[in-house]
């Protein structure tokens, strides 16, 4: 976990909120066409 934070930091953090916002979005989306 370390290493891969100190080698790309910022490609992390721009990444993680990201994906889960997409992820959250999808879920959603997902959802409210289900019903």
């Amino acid at each position: 976990m370390q290493e891969s934070l100190l080698k790309e930091p910022e490609a992390k953090t721009w990444v993680a909120p990201a994906y889960c916002d997409l992820r959250l979005g999808f879920e959603v989306t997902a959802y409210i066409y289900v019903r």
